[in-house]
């Protein structure tokens, strides 16, 4: 949900003609007011920006090629990816997970965003350039539930 409680987004994934995507909905209304967001796999973690702007999105490896086309992960990795999700369009190009990602979130003053992921690695990912800070291991896998 963003910040000001107007809109939401959610994990899981749309398939919308084939394509692995995700939308924007007004929570008053219920309608999307975003166009489809694509990805390259199933998500499993969304999150606003403070400011509401930009959607933080991870993406699990898909198990089949997208019939569209697009790219397909190498076995046991993901992506993070920022959308300017009114525009419906990437803001950076996908930073690629070392292990599938589990979820993600900005720091409150929108200054970071962290990942974590599946094989024990924590992200620090820069939210203005896309790019990593760096790679934290908690020393376990996580359970998928």
């Amino acid at each position: 949900m963003s910040a000001d409680g107007r809109f939401w987004a959610h994990a899981g994934t749309i398939i919308h003609i084939g394509i692995p995507s995700t939308q924007v909905y007004e929570i008053n209304s219920g309608r999307a007011v975003s166009p489809l967001l694509q990805t390259n796999g199933a998500l499993n973690g969304v999150d606003f920006s403070p400011d509401g702007k930009r959607l933080l999105v991870t993406v699990r490896r898909p198990s089949v090629a997208p019939p569209t086309g697009g790219k397909v992960l190498p076995s046991g990795e993901g992506e993070v990816v920022f959308f300017d999700w009114r525009a419906g369009s990437r803001v950076f190009a996908p930073l690629p997970t070392p292990s599938p990602p589990a979820d993600a979130a900005y720091s409150p003053d929108g200054q970071l965003a962290v990942v974590v992921c599946s094989g024990g690695e924590i992200l620090l990912v820069n939210p203005a350039t896309g790019r990593l800070i760096r790679t934290l291991d908690h020393g376990s896998q996580a359970n998928d539930w």
